[in-house]
């Protein structure tokens, strides 16, 4: 906190320059001659002193943590002694136990087999003991008896004398003699010689922090690279000797798969070898003791570019070949210069060899045949010359079929291989022909030997490699991409690394390198030689021994030699590969070699064998070595066997998942848990382990041609062990039960190598087919099996989906078995195959209930079966769901259904890909589609409208069914079906005793046999029309059918609902007394168990909700629905919606479909759009589509087919973004209001009674959302003004409901007003029986359910007659309609407004059934007042039945007092029956004179007098408009119910001119006119 001021000028403070650390005066600088801080950096002094007091806090904190640290390791490193220490004691320990465990064992069988012995040996003796004690006895006895015969005696003597059995019982049988044999003195010395020699303690002073990692040379791609690590001891003291725990680890971009390797010089460094294949950065961590060395991690840069160690510096011209004389020496043939140049290593020329057969320049091959010889070829002369080292040619030789000899060489046996331009000759030793052979279709560029003296042809566009006899083995891969050729100047093979190396060069580019190749066919880098470009490499040669991994490179262009550094020593001896420079030739030494790969290929020493069996094993390997280097076929078959059955039960427990039950409870398998203990399941994966190290030697860079064919050989071996284990052939050792649960657990673990399974697979099926069937047909079985009964209410999916993604795995698996005439591969799938060949793929159904018995025994039956429980049967399982008493809002509803609807899609996709995998085999195809047939065909019941589905398959199966089948059907295009396929007989849909739309089922045969006649055989349909079809038939038993059960149980909850209102009602109303207590308990029992079957059945409606209302379901439902729909159409006019013309009659195919393809998709529209509207809104064409059933009416002949298409529309209706497409489409603004109209009354005769008006309240309702728009609206009344007879017709059926409808309505309202008032009157109600009073309720009941939905239709059809008379009226005024609405009027308004009004009063009206008088009256006050005049009110005035002028004037003063209607409204009525009172005066004058008309001037129908009378066919009279009126209604005669239409009558003009006289005279009598 202290300012340092200057001593000679106090006043100023100090500075500080930070770049000459100098401590100043601003003044005293000024005046001194050093001013060079005026240019640096200057701070006050007490700044600099406060940041250097920071500096120094922090320095030291930091200090002070790296102290802390260091306590902190060293403690560690304490513990860690201490822990070594302890472990290193309680190692010794642990040895001179196991050693005295040893000797006491040793001890105990020694003492066991003396006891054994002495025991044996005594037995001995005491049982010839006993017989001689028998013997004397007996011969004791016979003297004491005195009954000794004496010849007896003497015969007994000699047979014992004769048979030596004297001497056997006098002398002993077994003799004492026991002896140890023992070396005490070797014992002792063994003994201690080896505990001596046992365990040394071996320490290191090696200071980790001190020592370092050094860098011997660059790092390049694909070669070793070395660090040395020099270590030292705390001093700084260089070590000298090795032992120390030293590990290493790469840390970069895919380092994972690259690892390090130490080794130990023994004489304080370390070599740390590792080989990367990708170039960059790469930080090598090094630790000693678990604790980094001075400068770890060491920065390690990978260069992709190979650079070349060495080049020849001697003058040559024109170089082609090299050759090697050992490691050190090489011959370069120097073609510019006519010579060959013999060359040390160090590049001391050490001879030239000049020939007459080098002249010219044109020499071009060279190869060493001996020590003494050399091969050279020359491509003018066309000769091959043998010469030996001082240029003399002591053979020569050449063939009339040289055309252009380019290349030649030597193989082992002597022979010279000569590469021509497109063939290779072969000569032997003696330059005799053999024989020859051309490449694949390419030009020769080199030629020269491989291993096992194979052949290597380089061509302009790759490599390829032959045998010894010329025959084609595989080409050689010298680029990463295959399909870009490249040109191949030279190659070598290195023998000791079984790579290729190749001179190529790339056409494109002209740019010239080394491609490195695995020698069975896999490429692996480049060597581009950066630094020095290769221009033409034309001659390559692989050294040995210590020059082993360089390769001599030939640079034709640039006139040079240049070695090229391949993988060094290290990497070949960590590869196991021999040292040795030439390939081995060796028979001994390569069946060793095979033995050493066999040891390592069976693990046996890391395998769970006992040290017997280990043994054993390694005894039967040397057996096999000592055979050579075939090794005996069947040897090694019985030594795989041997290893698999050497395994023993491991005693322990199955591992348990830490929640939830294991997979073998849960697919009822208990073994499954603990297979990997049991033999079966060790031996199991021992296999796949053998397969791992089989695949391992394959893969390996180093792996040698003989040792890859041996290889081969024991995957072939394996796979036939493998089918032995699995087949059960290995019993009773090995259970193939238990080793088929080891498969399947593997497969369910994923832990099933997919290349081992596809390659026994193979095996399997083109060696031992039969096996194949034997062994996966049980494990198909099993899956089966643990599928059986398995329910959603358990939360296991994950062990469910399982046997699934098991037969999914195995259904992918595709076997090559062979080529077809094109020269295409042919491929099998088995199991799809093995599936559908099963018997129980499509089982015989022989039982009475063949729909479940299919699902129950078909082997995809229990896949499908997995969904919600909505069978019959299983609303005790549905208790198990959703948790509710009540059913939830439907806004709740996706929150309980959907997480149920995404597990079982998640299973219907498995399903799909199983299916998909059977469909898509051509051999398995036509059983999968019999196994969907059969499901169909079985289950056709399904379809009826009181089906019994406890005899059918379960609504889940099915709907899993129609999902797979609508998935399937997804990109089948409908113009690419065969629409008249259902009709043909070899068809798998059967529909013959279907109704159809307009045939009867004669008719349909007869146009069945016409399309495809039976004595011709129907040809075989394509996979989409088969699919599409049974898609369509599916859809018959499926939705359908779950609605029906679904509207069942609704109606029996409304049912327990009621009966549960009574009963608490019953409750309520019992009196309080000891007698009743008995009586209330025994209904609240009732009560509560009526509950608790509410609350099952609730949560079943649920279950089927959720499957049906699943929205992936219905989209996939309503896709196929667009094209099936699309389909129909066809078959009547494809271009309906474009021109709207229609047949003048049904086309046949049309009419020969049944019902049920349009009854179908009107049922799944109408749900979609009551439950999940929004689902359809992709859907805009199909109303549209709707609109041609609307318009062909004659072409469905069922009405209540008709009826569901106006029903759809009017649910369409509440959509406008399905409705306006429709209202606005051309066709429809011409042909929708005509249609409804005719539709309205073409449902009176077509259909029952009562169910035509639900029918006619669709109408209704789309006649009351057109009248709103002003287009259709405009159009309703030109209908109405033509008044046409459809329009007439149609009028007159709204009046007939609109009177049958409040009739019922207003007849319900009373009769409930009078029952229930006897039910609130107690003692009037109890004096009642009980059959009375159940009678009464029974009643109230059936009027409640009643007055509501009539009420419902009245309120409607008052409505659309309100809006038809104020818009068109002229219908309604003419006396045929007339009379009849003013009749209907005048009674509703007598009823709603008369005296009797107080009796349709009920308690609570509006809400229990939504009952408002004051609106229905006004609506028909409005009726009336939209059609007032004079007209109209002389129909009132002619209403005989209601009409009373005293009448109207009580109703509208009752109007006046309860203000049932406006005021407005009630004047104009009050006008309009003032009208109709005056003329229903005037009428009654007139009607007194003609009472008396005579008989045959009155209607016999209404018996008034006719005004207009007409004539029927059969001759009776009628008036016009009482007949007209009731054909409105009937076409037929009301008396003889003969068919009668209104073009039939016949004005009958005499008589009305005689009626007409008549009633002049009558009113001219009274003085009228």
């Amino acid at each position: 906190d202290v300012v340092p001021h200057c001593a000679m000028h106090p006043c100023d403070n100090m500075l500080y320059c930070e770049s000459c650390d100098l401590v100043f005066c601003q003044q005293c600088q000024e005046t001194s001659s050093n001013k060079k801080c005026s240019q640096h950096t200057v701070i006050p002094l007490a700044i600099a002193l406060k940041r250097m007091s920071e500096i120094m806090l922090y320095r030291t904190k930091s200090r002070l943590k790296a102290l802390e640290q260091a306590q902190t390791a060293i403690n560690e490193e304490i513990r860690l002694l201490d822990t070594n220490a302890d472990t290193i004691v309680d190692q010794i320990n642990s040895a001179f136990q196991e050693v005295s465990h040893i000797i006491e064992t040793r001890r105990r069988e020694l003492l066991e087999s003396v006891r054994v012995r002495r025991d044996d040996k005594r037995k001995v003796l005491r049982d010839q003991m006993e017989s001689l004690s028998d013997e004397m006895k007996k011969l004791d006895k016979e003297l004491e008896s005195g009954s000794l015969d004496v010849r007896e005696l003497g015969r007994r003597i000699r047979e014992w004398e004769s048979n030596g059995a004297s001497r056997m019982d006098i002398e002993p049988r077994e003799n004492a003699f026991l002896r140890l044999n023992t070396n005490d003195s070797q014992l002792t010395q063994e003994v201690q010689r080896c505990v001596g020699a046992f365990g040394a303690l071996t320490a290191s002073s090696t200071f980790p922090g001190a020592s370092t990692i050094d860098q011997t040379e660059s790092a390049t791609t694909h070669t070793e690279t070395l660090l040395k690590v020099t270590t030292c001891d705390v001093n700084g003291k260089l070590r000298n000797t090795g032992g120390d725990p030293i590990s290493a680890c790469i840390e970069g971009d895919g380092c994972e798969n690259y690892n390090c390797s130490v080794k130990d010089n023994d004489d304080g460094t370390y070599d740390v070898i590792f080989r990367i294949r990708d170039p960059g950065e790469y930080r090598v961590n090094v630790k000693i003791f678990g604790r980094p060395v001075k400068n770890s991690p060491f920065l390690v840069t990978v260069e992709s570019h190979h650079s070349p160690r060495w080049q020849l510096a001697v003058e040559l011209r024109q170089p082609t070949r090299v050759c090697l004389q050992g490691p050190h020496i090489f011959y370069v043939l120097d073609t510019g210069n006519n010579r060959i140049r013999i060359v040390k290593d160090n590049g001391d020329v050490i001879n030239d060899i000049f020939s007459p057969c080098l002249e010219g320049g044109s020499a071009v091959g060279m190869a060493m045949i001996d020590a003494e010889h050399l091969a050279v070829l020359n491509w003018k002369t066309k000769s091959v010359n043998r010469i030996d080292t001082k240029g003399i040619v002591s053979e020569k030789m050449t063939f009339a079929e040289f055309q252009e000899p380019i290349d030649l060489a030597v193989d082992r046996r002597g022979r010279l291989l000569i590469a021509d331009a497109d063939k290779v000759f072969v000569f032997d030793a003696t330059f005799r022909y053999l024989f020859s052979f051309a490449a694949k279709q390419q030009q020769i560029t080199c030629v020269n030997v491989g291993l096992n003296d194979d052949i290597m042809v380089g061509t302009k566009h790759g490599l390829q490699l032959f045998d010894g006899a010329g025959r084609f083995l595989r080409e050689i891969p010298v680029n990463l991409e295959e399909k870009r050729s490249m040109m191949v100047t030279s190659c070598a093979v290195c023998p000791s690394t079984a790579r290729i190396i190749s001179g190529v060069v790339d056409p494109k580019t002209n740019r010239a390198q080394l491609a490195v190749s695995q020698y069975k066919g896999q490429f692996v880098f480049h060597i581009d030689s950066f630094g020095s470009r290769l221009r033409r490499p034309c001659g390559l040669s692989v050294a040995g021994g210590d020059r082993v991994g360089q390769c001599f490179v030939v640079d034709h262009a640039c006139h040079t030699v240049r070695i090229i550094v391949m993988p060094s020593e290290e990497a070949r001896k960590k590869m196991r590969l021999d040292s040795n420079d030439d390939f081995m030739t060796d028979y001994a030494q390569q069946a060793k070699r095979l033995g050493e790969l066999l040891t390592r290929v069976l693990s046996i020493e890391k395998a769970e064998f006992s040290g017997a069996n280990v043994n054993n094993l390694k005894s039967c390997i040397d057996e096999l070595v000592k055979q050579g280097t075939q090794l005996s076929k069947s040897g090694v078959h019985d030594l795989f066997l041997t290893a698999c059955t050497s395994f023993e039960q491991i005693a322990s427990t199955a591992d348990q998942p830490s929640e939830g039950p294991s997979i073998g409870a849960v697919l009822y398998i208990p073994k499954l848990d603990t297979v990997e203990q049991s033999p079966e399941g060790q031996a199991f994966s021992y296999v796949l382990g053998i397969y791992n190290r089989i695949q391992r030697e394959l893969k390996s860079e180093f792996t040698l041609e003989n040792e890859y064919s041996f290889c081969e050989i024991l995957l072939q071996h394996l796979y036939s062990v493998t089918g032995m284990l699995l087949a059960g052939e290995l019993a009773p050792k090995l259970s193939g039960r238990v080793a088929r649960l080891a498969f399947c657990k593997r497969m369910y673990l994923a832990l099933m190598p997919e290349v081992f399974l596809q390659t026994f697979v193979e095996h399997l099926c083109l060696k031992a087919s039969s096996k194949f069937v034997q062994i996966f047909d049980l494990i198909l079985t099993q899956q089966k099996d643990s599928l059986v009964g398995q329910s959603v209410v358990h939360q296991h999916d994950n062990i469910v989906d399982l046997p699934y993604k098991l037969i999914i795995a195995l259904l992918k698996l595709r076997v090559k078995t062979g080529q077809d005439s094109a020269g295409k591969d042919v491929f099998i799938r088995p199991f799809a195959d093995l599936i559908a060949n099963r018997e129980d793929f499509v089982p015989e159904c022989l039982g009475d209930l063949p729909g479940r018995e299919i699902q129950r025994t078909s082997f995809l039956g229990p896949f499908f079966d997995f969904s919600l429980p909505c069978d019959e049967g299983s609303l005790r399982t549905s208790e198990n769901f959703f948790g509710v008493e009540e059913r939830p809002r439907e806004s709740e509803l996706r929150g309980f259904y959907l997480p149920y609807q995404n597990r079982i899609n998640a299973f219907r996709t498995h399903l799909l890909e199983i299916s998909k995998a059977l469909l898509g085999n051509v051999s398995s195809r036509s059983r999968t589609l019999d196994f969907f047939a059969a499901i169909i065909k079985h289950n056709a019941k399904r379809a009826q409208m009181r089906a019994d589905f406890s005899k059918l398959a379960s609504h889940g199966f099915i709907f899993n069914i129609l999902c797979i089948l609508y998935d399937m059907s997804f990109p089948i295009d409908y113009k690419k079906v065969n629409p008249s396929y259902p009709l043909s007989k070899g068809a798998r849909v059967d529909i013959s005793e279907q109704t159809r739309f307009q045939m009867d089922l004669n008719d349909a045969r007869e146009y069945a046999d016409q399309l495809y006649p039976p004595s011709a055989e129907s040809p075989p349909e394509n996979f989409s029309t088969e699919c599409f079809f049974l898609t369509m038939q599916c859809e018959n038993i499926g939705m359908n059918g779950a609605i029906n059960r679904l509207k069942g149980l609704k109606q029996h909850i409304g049912t327990l609902r009621d009966r549960l209102e009574n009963l608490e009602e019953e409750l309520r109303r019992m009196p309080e007394s000891p007698m009743a207590d008995f009586s209330k308990q025994q209904l609240k029992k009732e009560i509560e168990h009526i509950k608790k079957n509410k609350t099952r059945i609730v949560r079943g409606i649920m279950c089927f909700e959720a499957l049906i209302q699943d929205e992936a379901y219905l989209t996939k439902a309503l896709d196929f629905s667009s094209k099936q729909l699309s389909l129909l159409i066809n078959g009547i006019n494809g271009d309906f919606t474009v021109n709207g013309i229609l047949p003048p009659t049904c086309p046949p195919l049309f009419a020969a479909y049944p019902e049920f393809y349009l009854d179908n998709l009107l049922d799944l529209f109408s749900y979609c759009l009551q439950k999940t509207p929004m689902i359809l809104s992709m859907q805009v064409n199909f109303p549209v589509q709707l609109l041609i059933f609307l318009c062909s009416q004659t072409f469905v002949r069922n009405p209540f087919l008709s009826a569901k298409v106006v029903e759809v529309v009017a649910l369409v209706a509440r959509m406008p973004l399905l409705w306006n497409p429709l209202i606005n489409h051309p066709v429809a603004l011409r042909l929708l209001l005509p249609s409804l109209v005719k539709f309205y009354a073409f449902v009176e005769e077509r259909t029952d009674f009562y169910e035509k008006f639900s029918i006619r309240y669709h109408i209704q309702t789309i006649f009351k959302i057109l009248w709103d728009n002003i287009i259709y609206q405009a159009t309703l009344i030109d209908l109405a003004k033509e008044c046409s007879d459809d329009f007439i017709r149609f009028i007159n059926m709204i009046i007939n409901d609109a009177t049958f409808h409040l009739d019922e309505s207003l007849a319900g309202l009373k009769k409930i007003h009078d029952i229930e008032g006897i039910m609130n009157k107690r003692e009037e109600w109890a004096s009642m029986n009980q059959e009375e009073q159940q009678g009464k309720m029974e009643a109230l009941d059936e009027a409640k359910r009643m007055v509501r939905n009539w009420l419902y239709y009245a309120n409607y059809t008052l409505d659309l007659l309100g809006y038809l008379t104020a818009g068109a009226a002229e219908p309604f005024l003419k006396p045929i309609l007339g009379e009849r609405l003013a009749t209907m009027l005048d009674h509703n308004i007598s009823q709603l407004c008369g005296k009797k009004c107080s009796e349709l009063k009920v308690r609570d009206a509006e809400q229990r059934f939504n009952w408002k008088p004051k609106e229905l009256a006004t609506q028909v006050v409005i009726i009336y007042l939209n059609l007032s005049g004079e007209e109209f009110a002389e129909y009132i005035a002619k209403d005989e039945r209601t009409y009373k002028p005293q009448l109207m004037t009580e109703i509208i003063q009752r109007m006046l007092h309860s203000r049932v209607v406006s005021d407005t409204h009630r004047e104009l009525f009050t006008g309009l029956m003032q009208q109709a009172e005056q003329i229903y005066k005037n009428r009654q004058s007139e009607e007194e004179e003609l009472d008396d008309a005579p008989d045959e001037f009155l209607d016999p129908l209404m018996n008034t007098l006719m005004r207009d009378p007409v004539k029927t066919p059969s001759g009776m009279v009628f008036d016009r408009v009482v007949i007209t009126r009731h054909l409105l209604t009937s076409k037929t005669n009301p008396f003889t119910r003969e068919a009668l239409d209104d073009k039939e009558l016949q004005s009958d003009d005499e008589l009305r001119e005689r009626i007409n006289q008549w009633i002049r005279e009558k009113l001219t009598a009274k003085g009228k006119k």
